[in-house]
């Protein structure tokens, strides 16, 4: 397995600027979307899965536990991250995350307008 970077993070944050913990567990759920089972991935036993609210300049700590039997890597689309953008969860920039591990995605959010969401590579 290849060794991934280490967090700076506390380098980078400001002590003044809240922080967001967020526990995220991705694993397989059968459901029924389309009227027929399958398989699919779910966050915390949801299908979609849940909602993390955070404001500009919150410091949002994710901790991710890959429940999958396969690599893991999300990606934080279209969220700006200050000073630690190798967090953004592109593969090449980003080690998956194996079967049975967990990592800890650590940014702030800064100015931004909209929605945005994570999305999984396996």
């Amino acid at each position: 397995m290849a060794l991934c970077g280490l967090s700076s993070f506390s380098l980078f944050s400001y002590t003044a600027d809240p922080f967001v913990f967020n526990g995220l567990r991705v694993s397989y759920i059968t459901v029924s979307p389309l009227g027929v089972p399958q398989q699919v991935i779910a966050v915390n036993g949801k299908f979609p899965g849940p909602v993390i609210n955070v404001t500009t300049n919150n410091n949002v700590a994710v901790n991710v536990y890959n429940e999958l039997d396969e690599d893991l890597l999300l990606t934080w689309s279209g969220i700006q991250m200050r000073h630690n953008s190798w967090q953004d969860g592109v593969l090449g920039i980003n080690c998956p995350i194996p079967p049975k591990w967990n990592w800890t995605y650590q940014f702030q959010v800064k100015d931004q307008i909209g929605s945005f969401f994570l999305l999984p590579f396996y």
